[in-house]
């Protein structure tokens, strides 16, 4: 079928409001043009080997050539009134097109603005995206300054770093306004450009905090001294969001660091004030997967300085490190529990002595669940043997039904032999929910 009945026909669509057979229409048009010009650069080869005037080829091209600014035009009618889906495979087509789709494109934004509609600027904004043009700069920049609501001015940034270096001299100038430099400092945050990371070098140290956080978090992979200078200056930042993303950062650059030295470096922020720089702490301490980092662990696990709600992430932490240390802290734990529970079961009834008993508690369903996910295959005899000694030795805590659960799931995810004769032992318990547990497990081990 010709490209001109394809194109009426697409304009039949049009009319009718038949969007699922416009963009069919378009598409096929689309293939068609691309199949063209592929015969094209073809002919062109050939032509200088052997000319021959008026190839069927050439006037295929040309006949692409004639019909694009209307397909363009049907392309954009569809863009503004069909249905999301078909605006979706519309915008993916439109950069086929080519430059010339840019103008038109940009026409939409004034009275797209006007109207509040952010659904089709979001998709303006991201079809431009795709041309790498200084026009398309200018606009995407225009169009960054003009609205402020969060998806679109998101695309828009997007689009922005999808273009890459060449946006760049335009959004440096943003970073001198207060009220763009935030903006200015997402787009660049998002570019693996060079020129990019200097300029975020530069306001690692602005004087508004979200900045500084977003230049930190975007170079902080970046494995160079200067880098790791920045991100150990940032551990005393006086924003919590900045010594969060100092702390990953630095996570990101052990392999580049002395252990003992990171330890000094992370150690203090085990006690930060605030419980989001805790956590991550805790996260990067047990990626170092070194007997040193679990002590860390294992003090913040017993302070009283720790708040119960993070006790469970230090737990975590502690098993990622993989160390044998790390599950010798978590079974003293274990034990230390049992043994303050037993001691001290007939006095059960004073108020701050349950509430302590039962935030224990808790740890300990947190380390029988945790343990199962041990895949050393040195350390999961470890691993089992805590778990058995929870069940045969530790009698007020195996009294709790979702701790015995647990318990079965991690023995099962260890698969070791060494489980079955406990696990079995639990097919005999009264609880239901716990008998079918242990069932489950066998069938892993």
């Amino acid at each position: 079928m010709s490209s001109d009945v394809l194109v009426s026909r697409a304009k039949e669509a049009a009319q009718s409001s038949d969007w699922s057979s416009l963009s069919h229409y378009l598409r096929r048009i689309s293939v068609q043009n691309a199949l063209a010009d592929a015969a094209s650069g073809r002919l062109q080869e050939g032509v200088r080997r052997s000319p021959s005037p008026h190839s069927s080829s050439e006037l295929s091209t040309t006949e692409a050539s004639d019909n694009k600014p209307e397909l363009i035009r049907l392309a954009l009618y569809a863009l503004q009134f069909a249905d999301f889906q078909v605006r979706w495979d519309i915008a993916k087509l439109i950069p086929s097109f080519g430059s010339e789709a840019i103008a038109p494109l940009s026409q939409l934004i004034e009275p797209a603005t006007e109207e509040e509609d952010w659904d089709l600027l979001w998709f303006v904004a991201r079809i431009l995206g795709e041309f790498r043009t200084e026009e398309t700069v200018q606009t995407l920049r225009h169009l960054m300054m003009q609205v402020d609501q969060p998806d679109l001015v998101g695309i828009v940034i997007q689009a922005l770093a999808n273009i890459g270096e060449l946006a760049i001299p335009s959004l440096t100038p943003l970073l001198r306004d207060e009220e763009t430099r935030l903006v200015a400092a997402q787009t660049l945050a998002q570019m693996n450009h060079r020129a990019a990371t200097e300029i975020l070098i530069q306001v690692s140290h602005d004087e508004n905090p979200e900045v500084r956080a977003l230049a930190i978090n975007a170079i902080g992979h970046l494995h160079e001294p200067q880098i790791r200078e920045l991100l150990t200056e940032a551990l005393a930042d006086p924003s919590a969001q900045v010594r969060q993303a100092a702390v990953q950062g630095l996570g990101l650059q052990v392999a580049y660091l002395d252990e003992q030295e990171f330890l000094t470096q992370i150690n203090p922020l085990l006690w930060d004030v605030d419980l989001n720089v805790r956590r991550q702490t805790i996260q990067m301490l047990g990626r170092l997967h070194s007997a040193a980092a679990a002590d860390a662990l294992n003090e913040a696990l017993h302070s009283a300085y720790t708040p119960e709600i993070l006790k469970p992430n230090v737990v975590h932490g502690l098993v990622w490190t993989e160390t044998e240390a790390a599950l010798r802290h978590l079974q003293q734990f274990v034990q230390t529990t049992g043994t303050s529970h037993q001691f001290s079961s007939s006095r059960s009834s004073e108020g701050g002595l349950e509430s302590a008993q039962i935030a224990s508690s808790s740890i300990c369903c947190e380390i029988a669940a945790t343990l199962g996910q041990v895949r050393s295959s040195a350390l999961k005899p470890v691993a089992a043997e805590i778990l058995t000694w929870m069940l045969e030795r530790c009698a007020p805590l195996k009294k709790n039904a979702l701790l015995k659960q647990k318990i079965a799931f991690s023995l099962g995810q260890l698969a070791l032999p060494v489980a079955i004769a406990p696990l079995t032992q639990l097919l005999n318990d009264d609880d239901l929910g716990v008998r079918r547990h242990a069932a489950a497990a066998l069938k892993m081990t």
